[in-house]
């Protein structure tokens, strides 16, 4: 339904560039939504600065925005630091990264010079 906060969403359906979902009956309040936002090569590889995922972990919200992206934009984000609500993630494994719901997770390629 439009403006009531929800979006119609399937777990791990994606909601992106403006996309309102699955019609599966199940909702999911827009503001539990994670927020993976892009930053340089990786803005210009998705064509995109953000999309929006319904996941529980990093790995689960990587893949989603793998789906949706064609390889060169695998193949950038494979060599990004990650940022999940502003802590970094480092090496941890992906899987056992959880996210919070409404959060955001920031993806960094490597920048010349810094």
């Amino acid at each position: 339904r439009q403006g009531c906060g929800h979006v119609p969403r399937r777990r791990g359906a994606v909601a992106s560039r403006g996309h309102q979902g699955t019609d599966s009956g199940t909702l999911v309040p827009v503001e539990h939504l994670t927020t993976v936002r892009y930053w340089a090569a990786l803005k210009e590889a998705a064509g995109t600065a953000q999309d929006q995922v319904d996941a529980t972990t990093l790995a689960e919200a990587l893949a989603q925005v793998r789906a949706l992206h064609d390889e060169r934009f695998g193949q950038v984000l494979a060599r990004c630091s990650l940022l999940v609500d502003g802590a970094q993630v480092g090496h941890r494994d992906h899987a056992e990264v959880t996210l919070s719901g409404g959060g955001e997770v920031d993806c960094l390629p490597p920048f010349a010079g810094g």
